[in-house]
């Protein structure tokens, strides 16, 4: 590993200094920011959301081998790193990243991959796809190195945006004309190439809102925008006009004709006549919904939602957008489970998008980092830390029920990609923690809510062993042990309910009988259940959640619990094997803990020195081992943390391996989510053991 250049010691001189610069390393990286509201069209035949692209053969179906299109689209993102952008689906092409031609390697599955530099910012890509002897196809994303997930996941959190006139931001692509392969290409600017989809929409003035067709059954609709200047609007079945809380019109049948001097937001309720369901608006000198980042289209400045009520009821029964008006999630509909809002634009939805790589991210690793930062702002008492906890879980609690929506309409959401499922114990763990530590901190109902729904999850959605015990479809992993435990500590804190002191000690006891390994007295990383056997091979990382977990049941259990003194035993006996492994000329632990050929890893180190100070302060273990801990703390932030709050040495997300090797050549990463967090709580709770 390479160790930092300036330690963070040649700057700070006080464990507070050190933890307050590590956090504002974190957040300088990690940015708060709120939910973007961007139209999204529907196109057949494309697909525009996760991996872009099309067979080109439905499109062109005259193709001839040789034969070649271009897609183009950009990607803004959040900082710089490295990735990978794959083509899938064709075994010829050519990327260009920001101007400049990339290399392509086959990878699996007629994919080719590009090692390319994401900047922060704004990224252009153009690829020319070629057609072969009856296949023409292309689709097209942004992956992790390493782990080849899809980076627009939770690294990245970038989108592929069309560049078309009208469309400009939308989620997509651009696709041009076919290239004969006897032309000579083009340039490959976007002026120079001839783009045919999508196309520029035709505007009008006049906007027709027929529910008929729009919603087919229920009986009322609503219409949203912010109107200046002339208005005509014309009806032939009841209406209804709201500025604000406000009744500024109503009528059966009629014409509604006003001057606005100031922009004015007006919600225009629709309800079904005996021959006819909608409005026209003749006129609207200047339309906008303010919080929309649209392409200046008139026809994206209106939206609407629907349907409301029974086919009997009519104008004056109120439902939701006229009670309570907000765009931030669903609302319910008797006659289609729930709704969203629409553009006028046909197929075109309104959709929500966080550009963020750690905000407001429902990810294990960003939740165990939001943790880390929590800890340093009670240990600090620094009230922006607060804020930029609770307003990361706020916006969780409050924007999921529409994720779960775009999920369901569009088969991929946008952002918190892995909060609807809810069948893994990585999913659940870290997020039901931090849900529950925002409750108790701010009592909200959104967050009581989710914890109820966490619950149920972390109690029933998980595969588990006869005895109770969780693990995963083909594997058992030493980190659901801190996936589990440390949301069902919290549980158990805040409901006092047996079951939940119950369920951890089944867990504690469950992973020690098939992964703890005597002899070393350390815990291998994976389990395989169809063969009864361990990987033995004990990753530093995954024995840093279990001694971490442990640590955090051991907090909220009663002293005189059932089983509670097992428990402890566990817990001192692999504290034992944990003290006896560190590294002492580096003064931390290894990648592959007993293996001092590997490299120091940061993260698992931050783990044991976060549950072994922890179990000092509380005499859970002897105090003679003291300042080993605060050794390995100080040789921690020298090494590892350099002068500006950078933390080095973390190992990259794993999955599983029967080879050593494996965990041997995963790389670090500077300043990954996986560690940061964890080292702000391991320099707390050595604050916490010192008195400081």
């Amino acid at each position: 590993m390479k160790y930092c250049e300036k330690s963070i010691r040649q700057r700070c001189k006080t464990n507070g200094e050190i933890i307050r610069a590590i956090y504002d390393k974190m957040l300088s990286e990690r940015q708060p920011n709120t939910v973007r509201y961007i139209p999204f069209t529907v196109y057949e035949g494309v697909d525009m959301i996760h991996k872009p692209g099309m067979d080109f053969t439905k499109v062109f179906p005259d193709f001839q081998a040789g034969d070649y299109v271009f897609i183009t689209c950009d990607m803004d993102g959040v900082f710089e790193r490295e990735m990978i952008y794959n083509v899938a689906g064709c075994r010829k092409a050519e990327v260009y990243f920001n101007g400049e031609k990339q290399e392509l390697k086959p990878a699996v599955l007629d994919t080719l991959d590009a090692v390319v530099t994401f900047k922060k910012g704004p990224n252009r890509v153009f690829i020319k796809v070629v057609a072969e002897e009856g296949k023409f196809q292309a689709y097209v994303r942004p992956l992790v190195p390493g782990l080849r997930c899809g980076a627009d996941d939770y690294v990245y959190h970038t989108r592929q945006c069309t560049l078309a006139d009208g469309f400009k931001g939308q989620e997509g692509i651009s696709y041009s004309r076919l290239y004969r392969k006897e032309e000579r290409m083009p340039e490959i600017t976007l002026e120079a190439i001839d783009w045919i989809f999508p196309v520029k929409p035709v505007q009008t003035e006049e906007k027709h809102f027929d529910f008929e067709k729009l919603c087919g059954n229920g009986s009322v609709a609503y219409v949203y925008t912010c109107v200046q200047g002339h208005f005509l609007l014309e009806h032939q079945s009841p209406l209804k006009i709201f500025s604000g809380k406000e009744v500024i019109y109503q009528a059966e049948v009629g014409q509604f004709d006003i001057v606005f001097a100031e922009n004015t937001p007006l919600l225009i309720k629709s309800a079904r006549g005996k021959d006819s369901w909608g409005f026209k608006v003749k006129e609207a000198e200047k339309c906008l919904i303010p919080f929309l980042e649209a392409d200046d289209c008139p026809d994206l400045h209106w939206m609407w939602i629907g349907p409301f009520g029974r086919e009997t009821e009519g104008i004056d029964n109120p439902y939701g957008p006229e009670r309570n008006l907000f765009f931030h999630e669903p609302y319910p509909s008797i006659c289609s489970n729930e709704v969203y809002w629409k553009c006028y634009r046909e197929k075109t939805y309104l959709k929500q998008y966080l550009h963020t790589s750690f905000y407001g991210q429902w990810f294990y690793a960003m939740m165990v980092g939001l943790n880390g930062m929590r800890m340093a702002a009670d240990k600090l008492h620094i009230e922006e830390f607060y804020d930029y906890f609770c307003g990361g879980m706020k916006l969780i609690c409050n924007h999921r029920s529409y994720g779960k929506y775009d999920r369901d309409i569009f088969g991929w959401t946008s952002y918190m990609a892995k909060a609807y499922k809810l069948d893994n114990l990585d999913s659940i763990g870290t997020i039901g923690m931090n849900v529950a530590e925002y409750y108790l901190m701010s009592g909200d109902i959104s967050a009581k809510y989710m914890l109820t729904l966490l619950a149920d999850r972390v109690m029933h959605n998980i595969p588990r062993y006869e005895d109770g015990t969780y693990h995963r479809v083909t594997t058992m992993w030493t980190d659901d042990m801190y996936m589990c435990l440390s949301f069902l500590s919290r549980l158990a804190a805040i409901t006092g309910e047996d079951i939940y002191f119950e369920e951890m000690i089944r867990q504690i006891t469950g992973f020690y009988d098939r992964m703890f390994m005597e002899d070393q007295k350390i815990y291998s990383h994976i389990y395989f259940p169809q063969e009864s056997v361990q990987n033995k091979i004990p990753w530093g990382r995954g024995n840093g959640w279990v001694l971490l977990a442990i640590s955090e049941a051991l907090l909220v259990m009663p002293e005189d619990y059932p089983n509670r003194e097992k428990v402890l035993e566990i817990f001192r006996r692999f504290a034992v094997g944990v003290l006896e492994w560190r590294d002492k000329e580096e003064g931390i632990w290894h990648q592959v803990i007993n293996n001092p050929e590997s490299y120091v890893e940061t993260s698992g180190s931050a783990m044991f020195i976060t549950a072994l100070a922890r179990g000092i302060r509380k005499g859970w273990i002897e105090a003679d081992c003291k300042q080993d801990v605060i050794d390995a703390w100080t040789a921690l932030t020298d090494k590892c943390v350099d002068d500006e709050g950078n933390v080095y040495g973390v190992c990259m997300g794993s999955g599983c391996n029967k080879e050593e090797k494996y965990y041997m050549r995963l790389g670090t990463i500077i300043n990954d989510d996986h560690g940061m967090g964890i080292v702000l709580g391991a320099g707390v709770e050595v604050m916490n053991l010192l008195g400081e």
